[in-house]
């Protein structure tokens, strides 16, 4: 079956691709809207994880972990090469 974090990655290529910025959150929300759109059209399940309710909208546990690895990554990565112009 199909994963959360399979249907995110897909989000993130088609945005690349189109040169759109996708943030964590928008991710999360396009996540959502796909979740719902895929259940209202096929009246089944797109993946088993669940939602889970957060101050800002839903989210996918696991995609949130994979998220904040990649930006802990990223973010130190942009510091280290501002700090090599100095």
């Amino acid at each position: 079956m199909v994963t959360a974090l399979n249907i995110a990655n897909a989000i993130l290529y088609k945005g690349f691709n189109e040169g759109v910025d996708i943030t964590p959150m928008k991710l999360q929300r396009l996540l959502y809207l796909t979740y719902k759109e895929f259940y209202k059209r096929t009246n089944t399940l797109l993946f088993d994880e669940k939602f889970e309710v957060w101050k800002y909208g839903p989210v996918v546990r696991s995609v949130n972990t994979a998220l904040r690895s990649i930006e802990v990554i990223s973010l130190k990565t942009i510091i280290e090469n501002i700090m090599e112009q100095f």
